[in-house]
């Protein structure tokens, strides 16, 4: 048997959400820190990106922090 066989999925990234979504990795950003009305975000956009970071399973890297 080869040790490690299980391979877990790739992590989701802010970069592969960004162009998914066709957006810039700031406005990813923004909306995932909560930044999204300051930066004047529209609502609808940031509602998608939430929706679609969630159905990805997107979780922040906290060594990237």
């Amino acid at each position: 048997m080869v040790a490690n066989a299980r391979r877990t999925a790739r992590p989701v990234t802010l970069q592969a959400l960004a162009a998914e979504l066709g957006l810039s990795t700031a406005t990813i950003s923004y909306v995932l820190n909560g930044h999204a009305q300051r930066q004047k975000i529209s609502e609808a956009t940031a509602e998608r990106v939430m929706r679609i970071a969630r159905e990805r399973g997107y979780v922040p890297n906290m060594l990237a922090r």
